[in-house]
């Protein structure tokens, strides 16, 4: 067997997870618009993206803050988070001078330097003297904005200068990262107790009726792209290192390894045993780049790499793959660093085996969409497996998706694609496709001739259809982030629902479709927490649990910067915990299910429900606000089944989205254990 086992490679000193960020001159800017009056710096809530994500030469920033995108401008109610690294040439007494209007603070490797908080003017800076040692100093701002004028600025006087001086640009350092930004307010965390986990922020913690095994021992670190079992029971992971160093592509990034992980249905991590068994690094094969899909067919594994479907080819039968083979009679582009084939879904059409996924669409650093030589950029396509050494045709039979990075089934067998916020996605959403439908997002056809691409864009396929509505939204920083596979729930209360999975703002959400008038809608819940990392791939095991695949990248395309991580969810004691079951439109209103019979003695406390309307208006900028924002006023009232309220609300209107908030106590005295959800309206009953 020529197999490379990770135990020798650990003894030898051979590091699996060394860092892949490039490093660019500059800090990282981030600014977060809390519409909110500050006195001082106040943690922003996790899991929120900001209005403005810049890279900067320097720390001397003033004046009124703008995001181009949005048409939004920044003058008041801000906080600032600048994050970077600082070179010390030479061991010594530094002196660093930190100025500001209003607040701010300085770190330096995690200790404070410098407490300048409070209201106050640039013209009262804070001085202070720290002994450093040679090399690069992780470094750490924070400031805020209150009124009148902005500033924050960090000079200093290494050993031996006599005057002060802004830090210059050659000793900064941050790591080189897709700026993902969105508009509106931001939510600050203000100290209230009342602010709980489930309850306006995310959840903290695993759910409590499920069970969470790490099954990536020791040094085994996998950045997961793709994932499926073997019929043999062995997992086969692929790992995924995302590009982040230029927007156009000019070599093969060949960095994915395929890993076979032995006894990961076992509740004893000892006991598993990892290999690698395809990638660059493994003696006899080949490499590969980028995969963002894996998946096992009668015995046979194929892998989405940037430019084609492939099959992977063990001849000699000894465990490692020496070659592999397209199956895509075509190629895709993959010139910019955000062209991908994410996912690959095993479905079966007539008896016969189909792979299918989606190509996402080339943007620019900055997020917003870059023009596409390809039409079927944004597309989700399906393919039949053809026999070896054969090649089939692609059918791409839907389109107007941006960064679709999850595919899946619903529990009654239809494709669910989830896409990502940006131009033409003022949120996220998932759709469960319909054959011809266009989703919305529009390829640029600009002349890019004089930038980083150097073509003019082409239209995409479906472009000349109707957008097809949204099946559900995820709103951007409360309800998801960046959502990625579903898996179909097959046991519990939840069954016939899905669980989908959440990569920025961590953990997993839970699905409950709603059909109104032939017309298919539906809530989103915040489901649990608990994770290694962001949750890119999730996927059944063959006992009946769901193995967690995590990944991040530089920049915040990571959960809390994590960005590793491979576990195993195992059910225990399903149904016992309190939470919102499901929730189904009536005309003049809502029915909520609930897990448990409910207090309904609280019907009468204020607050026991809220209910919050607007929309989204889809628009060539980079994702959008929450636009005609209105509370509703309703009625809820008891019903003879005990999980059971019925909600009577004013004013309800089609094409919106409802965001709940519910404080009621189970009929046990027990507290939800999340209280919040996201109804998508397309259609009144």
């Amino acid at each position: 067997m020529n197999i490379r086992s990770l135990s020798f490679l650990f003894a030898a000193g051979f590091s699996l997870c060394s860092g892949f960020a490039d490093e660019i001159p500059g800090v990282t800017y981030r600014l977060y618009h809390t519409h909110e009056p500050l006195r001082e710096i106040l943690p922003i809530l996790e899991d929120q993206t900001p209005n403005l994500h810049l890279v900067a030469p320097t720390i001397d920033f003033s004046g009124i803050q703008k995001n181009e995108s949005y048409n939004e401008t920044y003058a008041t109610s801000f906080i600032v988070h600048v994050l970077g690294e600082l070179k010390i040439d030479q061991a010594g007494k530094y002196a660093f001078r930190l100025s500001s209007d209003d607040g701010s603070k300085f770190w330096l490797d995690g200790k404070e330097i410098i407490n300048h908080d409070g209201l106050h003017s640039v013209d009262v800076p804070l001085d202070a003297e720290v002994e450093l040692k040679a090399g690069w100093r992780k470094l750490r701002l924070e400031g805020f904005q209150a009124g009148g004028g902005y500033a924050l600025k960090l000079e200093w006087k290494p050993p031996g200068a006599e005057k002060w001086a802004v830090v210059p640009a050659s000793h900064l350092r941050t790591e080189q990262a897709t700026l993902v930004t969105s508009p509106g307010k931001k939510q600050v965390d203000v100290r209230n107790a009342s602010i709980k986990p489930g309850m306006g922020r995310p959840l903290d913690g695993l759910h409590p009726d499920w069970k969470l095994i790490d099954i990536s021992p020791g040094d085994f670190k996998p950045m997961v792209g793709g994932m499926d079992y073997l019929p043999n029971g062995d997992l086969l992971v692929a790992s995924f290192y995302p590009n982040n160093n230029n927007t156009d592509i000019q070599k093969y990034d060949a960095k994915t390894t395929v890993y076979r992980v032995k006894n990961t249905l076992q509740d004893d991590p000892s006991k598993i045993e990892v290999m690698e068994v395809a990638g660059k690094s493994v003696e006899g094969s080949f490499a590969m780049s980028e995969c963002t899909g894996l998946a096992v067919v009668k015995g046979e594994v194929y892998v989405s790499l940037r430019d084609n479907i492939y099959r992977l080819i063990d001849e000699n039968g000894d465990g490692v793959f020496e070659d592999k083979e397209a199956v895509m009679e075509e190629s895709w582009s993959w010139d910019n660093f955000h062209q991908f084939s994410f996912c690959l879904q095993p479905i079966v059409i007539d008896g016969e085996d189909y792979l299918a996924g989606t190509l996402s669409v080339a943007i620019y650093h900055g997020g917003n969409s870059a023009p596409n030589r390809d039409p079927r950029s944004g597309c989700i396509y399906r393919i039949k497996i053809p026999k070896k050494g054969e090649k089939s045709k692609a059918d791409y039979f839907a389109g107007g998706f941006r960064t679709p990075n999850g595919v899946g089934l619903t529990a009654d067998g239809k494709l669910v694609v989830a896409d990502n916020q940006g131009q033409w996605n003022p949120g996220n959403s998932i759709v469960v496709v319909e054959e011809g439908k266009f989703y919305g997002h529009y390829n640029p056809e600009i002349d890019d001739t004089d930038k980083d691409l150097g073509y003019k864009g082409t239209k995409g396929k479906f472009e000349d259809q109707p957008v097809t509505p949204k099946t559900i939204w995820l709103p951007q920083n409360t309800c998801s982030n960046s959502p990625t596979v579903s898996v179909p729930i097959t046991e519990g209360p939840f069954a016939g629902q899905l669980f989908l999975g959440e990569l920025t703002a961590g953990g997993i959400r839970r699905i409950a479709f709603d059909t109104v008038d032939g017309h298919l809608q539906g809530a989103a819940f915040r489901f649990t927490q608990g994770f290694e990392g962001g949750v890119n791939r999730m996927m059944r095991a063959p006992d009946g649990s769901i193995i967690v695949g995590s990944i991040g990248a530089a920049g915040n395309w990571s959960w809390r910067g994590k960005k590793h991580g491979l576990q195993r969810l195992i059910a225990q004691d399903l149904g016992k915990t309190f939470e919102m079951h499901s929730i189904k439109a009536i005309p003049g209103g809502f029915e909520v299910r609930f897990t448990q019979p409910v207090d309904v003695s609280a019907l009468q406390n204020e607050g026991a429900f809220e209910l919050e309307q607007f929309f989204y208006k889809p628009t060539p900028a980079y994702g959008g606000p929450q636009r005609d924002q209105r509370k509703l006023s309703h009625k809820a009232v008891s019903t003879e089944d005990p999980k059971l309220i019925r909600i009577m609300a004013e004013g309800l209107k089609a094409d919106h989205i409802i965001h709940f908030r519910c404080k009621l106590p189970s009929a046990a005295g027990e507290d939800l254990w999340s209280g919040e959800a996201w109804y998508t309206m397309t259609k009144l009953p």
